[in-house]
């Protein structure tokens, strides 16, 4: 019974100086580290996509939403780069370009969040992606308020030129011409009458027109319509 009574308090000793490394809970309110105090090397990481989580788009893929509200103009997302080699990026659409080169001769992939940023027209993107070329580092930044839960797009830098991107280009292609034909029938189904004074009926459908009588021929008139008459030749039909 001594025995066990001195395990015991030799235990509850040990547990007290293990206290010292293990945070406490919180009912106890002794001091020590928490689990839940900011990171303090969270400042010193070259990666930090604590605002971004990624999840299943609207497209049939992956894309990254934001955890929290982003005011604008603050930082969503930072992280490093892998610069890769034999790799082409006009074929592998999951690869940055890496260079303001066009076409590019370096591509690199992102940490974190960053590769699953889908890409949008400039007025429906709401982050812009700042490159340090020299430090092979990254930084995104809200270009619009986001809300929480909000899809992040940005303008991918090169989906102009780079052949794997050709199909998001023809698809907006296709869009805008679909636009402008809707446009088009709006404006001629919309199109306003011309106001102003009625127009009046043509007389010309409002009653006919008596029929005008010629004047009589000269008596000069009446030779030359003579002459002509006697000395045309009279053509005659001839049946088989």
């Amino acid at each position: 019974m001594v025995s066990s009574l001195c395990v015991a308090i030799g235990m509850s000793s040990w547990f007290e100086q293990l206290g010292e490394f293990v945070a406490p809970s919180p009912e106890k309110g002794k001091q020590g580290k928490s689990v839940n105090a900011p990171n303090q090397f969270a400042a010193e990481s070259l990666v930090d996509c604590s605002r971004v989580f990624v999840k299943n788009d609207s497209y049939g893929g992956a894309g990254a939403f934001a955890t929290c509200n982003i005011r604008n103009g603050e930082l969503v997302e930072k992280g490093i780069v892998r610069r890769l080699t034999n790799v082409d990026g006009n074929e592998n659409p999951y690869v940055f370009t890496w260079s303001d080169v066009v076409p590019s001769p370096t591509w690199a992939v992102g940490s974190g969040c960053s590769t699953f940023y889908n890409t949008a027209a400039e007025d429906k993107a709401n982050t812009h992606m700042k490159r340090i070329y020299d430090e092979d580092r990254f930084e995104i930044y809200a270009t619009k308020e986001i809300a929480a839960g909000e899809e992040l797009l940005h303008v991918y830098k090169s989906k102009k030129w780079r052949q794997c991107f050709k199909p998001l280009n023809d698809d907006a292609a296709t869009s805008s011409s679909s636009e402008a034909v809707n446009v088009s029938e709006k404006k001629e189904e919309t199109a306003p009458l011309v106001t102003g004074e009625p127009m009046e009926e043509s007389s010309a459908l409002a009653e006919p027109a008596e029929a005008s009588t010629p004047a009589a021929p000269s008596a000069g008139q009446k030779d030359t319509l003579l002459n002509a008459f006697f000395d045309a030749p009279v053509k005659v039909a001839k049946a088989d």
